[in-house]
């Protein structure tokens, strides 16, 4: 979470920032590149690892410097598990 909302606040559009918001989360993302074939212990969180879904909206969130419908659009248009991020945001 941390990660994802130190590089959030460098962010001045959801637009423009998507790559940097999914670097900050990758290194801890227990899911991966291939979002569509996780490994067996995928979407299990640990103290390295976690998943992603939370930390985007959050991310998301500060991104849109708080606006609810801009933080939601930038969720939609992330891709991966869109939906839930959405619905955290």
């Amino acid at each position: 979470i941390e990660a994802v909302a130190e590089a959030a606040t460098r962010v001045t559009d959801w637009r423009s920032g998507l790559a940097a918001l999914r670097a900050a989360v990758e290194p801890f993302d227990t899911v991966g590149p291939h979002y569509r074939a996780p490994a067996k212990d995928a979407r299990i969180p640990s103290r390295t690892k976690s998943i992603e879904e939370l930390p985007i909206a959050l991310g998301m969130l500060i991104a849109a410097g708080g606006d609810y419908r801009e933080a939601v659009l930038g969720a939609v248009n992330y891709g991966r598990d869109s939906d839930s991020i959405a619905v955290m945001a």
